[in-house]
């Protein structure tokens, strides 16, 4: 299943059915596309955080964890992601071998993801 271009932010978790933690219906939903569909294109230095690119309509999406505190890092989480250009943190850009790069950074985010 594609990703629709009404879906921006899908947050995944994990219900207990008899003692047991299992994907939810939203968890296996970002599964899906992720494994079938996006191209990955980075990974942060943690291995954990992942840039994917869909190649219908060319948003970039972003595969966390957001409770790194929890047994495989928690229950995944898929943003699209904005192009805002660089600022404040312009060095990091320009390290990257690019200074006109672009920040990709989920919305309401104030942490700068990867630059492209």
């Amino acid at each position: 299943m594609l990703l629709d271009p009404s879906e921006s932010d899908l947050q995944g978790t994990w219900v207990l059915v008899e003692g047991r933690l299992l994907d939810d219906e939203v968890t296996r939903r970002i599964y899906q596309p992720v494994r079938d569909h996006l191209k990955k294109v980075a990974t942060d230095q943690s291995g954990w955080n992942v840039l994917y690119q869909d190649p219908v309509d060319g948003r970039y999406w972003e595969l966390t964890y957001s409770t790194g505190d929890t047994q495989g890092g928690g229950p995944p989480r898929l943003s699209a992601l904005t192009h805002e250009q660089p600022s404040g943190n312009t060095r990091s850009a320009e390290s990257a071998g690019s200074p006109r790069a672009s920040v990709l950074r989920a919305p309401g985010s104030s942490t700068d993801a990867f630059f492209l």
